[in-house]
């Protein structure tokens, strides 16, 4: 059988190694030089689960599923490549502690708390953390942090290994162009996804991350800090002083500051760590992250009648660690036809005739 998946991001790379493994005959094309340039290219990697506000349903447990999916597959990556990855990386279980400014927090927690006691999972509430600014944090050991890129790379390396195909600088414009080379077709492009089903299905939503130097913050776990007014970000410890910041910015598409929006994040941070005011960005960068416009995210599924075309994409802030469980799904709805885990609540849902129109 005959695959091609259209997009190497995190959800690309991971379909394309997870249809491999099945013994498919998997191709990947790429539009960019490379892989990861898009959402995955501004993704921290930041594995909230356990953790997230989203307690119960269907997006909760496949979130929790994708997590436990993490340690096999990166024990799977370790055997396959020995020599190339790292044991100590790209996964990190050090947990991540939530700092919370708002004194109604607590209050709100209790029932996730509890909730997630009774799944098996821990979540530890503390009235306060020494050095940090907040009205109180929630420390959740089972979530974690996995290096974006480096995982990727690790996907593409042994998806090769199983006779995966990489063509990068290879746009697909119409999928009427390749539909018919192709039993399946598995569309994992971002914002691109709008362009090849001739759709407005995704809307751009921004994400912004800066390298930040900070000598004197000793930190070992990923924070994510909530201010009073429900925005957040994270701050990942890459170690020897570095840290990395990052945040979904909601400014409008085309309201494109840089610096305001690093301000914006600098000045968020210092609010839970005064330190942060003698931080020196290195770098920044950001990306737009696809969020659906008619559903909630992601969209997973067949996305024809005739079950020849799927669609992997819209992920919105969870790509790189729904991206397990939204490949596992894909692997399962082409081999067998179905999938136990619960994809349905989030399988393309037209918002009308005419810009769903799907043209072959």
């Amino acid at each position: 059988m005959k695959i091609l998946v259209i997009g190497c991001g995190i959800v690309g790379a991971m379909t394309a190694y997870e249809l491999s493994k099945a013994g498919l005959q998997v191709t990947v094309c790429e539009a960019q030089p490379t892989y990861a340039q898009g959402a995955s290219g501004s993704a921290l990697g930041v594995l909230m689960a356990v953790c997230s506000s989203k307690g119960e349903g269907a997006i909760a447990e496949l979130r929790l599923a994708s997590l436990k999916l993490f340690d096999s597959l990166l024990s799977e990556l370790q055997k396959e490549l020995p020599s190339e990855l790292d044991p100590n990386t790209p996964l990190h279980r050090q947990g991540i502690l939530c700092l919370y400014e708002s004194n109604t927090a607590q209050a709100k927690l209790t029932k996730l708390i509890s909730l997630r006691q009774a799944q098996g999972y821990i979540l530890e509430w503390k009235e306060s953390v020494a050095g940090w600014q907040c009205a109180g944090a929630m420390y959740s050991p089972s979530d974690g942090w996995v290096h974006p890129q480096r995982l990727i790379s690790a996907l593409v390396s042994a998806s090769k290994r199983y006779g995966v195909k990489f063509y990068f600088n290879t746009p697909i414009a119409k999928l009427k162009a390749v539909i018919e080379e192709f039993d399946h077709v598995v569309i994992t492009a971002g914002l691109r996804a709008n362009q090849l089903i001739e759709s407005s299905m995704l809307q751009p939503v921004r994400g912004l991350a800066i390298t930040a130097e900070l000598a004197k913050l000793h930190l070992s776990t990923v924070v994510h800090a909530v201010n009073s007014t429900g925005e957040d970000i994270n701050i990942v410890p890459l170690g020897n002083g570095n840290y990395w910041l990052g945040a979904t910015v909601h400014f409008a598409p085309d309201d494109c500051q840089p610096q305001r929006d690093i301000d914006w994040l600098l000045t968020t941070a210092q609010r839970f760590q005064p330190l942060f005011q003698s931080a020196r960005v290195l770098n920044s960068w950001m990306g737009d992250r696809p969020r659906p416009k008619y559903q909630k995210a992601p969209v997973l599924g067949f996305l024809s009648q005739d079950r020849k075309i799927l669609i992997a994409t819209g992920h919105y802030r969870n790509g790189i660690l729904m991206a397990p469980i939204s490949a596992r799904i894909i692997r399962d709805l082409i081999v067998d036809g179905y999938s136990d885990l619960p994809w349905q609540s989030f399988a393309p849902k037209p918002a009308d005739s005419e810009n769903q129109k799907l043209t072959l």
